[in-house]
């Protein structure tokens, strides 16, 4: 690449171009990552703004704002990755749980999200000295005081 651009003639060329493959065509750079990153800092350094040019990331990128506003008007995280524009997925629902924990953004409407610990029907005293009394699963999970369904047990492995 090469590196005589002057800054007027790159934001001419940025003009002309509404992505970073047309620039690199439009300079005659031969494509390849390391050119692109290397002309995405010369760009950058003249601070030339490239704000029209098409973003093809596959990715959907939500900022804050849009996720606190989605979470304000909703009463599931389904609802609100569908109010985001975005099919729920289990990858999606568990990156904007994440974004949500991150972010500081009160769930406490929303019905599942907010329990401070799992309900279960032992405590945890009672489970950790099961797993103290056993050296596998299978010979824990009897010690465990809860009915357990005789299939689960077939289940385990010996």
């Amino acid at each position: 690449m090469r590196a005589e651009y002057t800054c007027e003639a790159l934001a001419e060329a940025v003009t002309r171009s509404s992505s970073w493959a047309e620039l690199m065509r439009v300079l005659e750079v031969k494509a390849s990552g390391g050119r692109r990153r290397a002309l995405q800092q010369l760009v950058a350094a003249h601070a030339i703004d490239t704000s029209h040019f098409k973003q093809r990331s596959p990715w959907s990128k939500y900022s804050d704002m849009a996720i606190a506003e989605a979470v304000a008007t909703s009463t599931t995280l389904r609802e609100v990755v569908e109010k985001l524009g975005t099919r729920p997925a289990t990858g999606t629902l568990s990156h904007i749980r994440r974004r949500i924990a991150a972010s500081g953004i009160d769930i406490s409407h929303i019905a599942g999200l907010n329990r401070p610990h799992i309900d279960l029907p032992f405590s945890h005293n009672q489970l950790r000295e099961a797993a103290l009394s056993g050296d596998s699963i299978r010979s824990v999970s009897p010690r465990v005081p809860f009915k357990q369904p005789s299939r689960t047990a077939r289940a385990m492995p010996r």
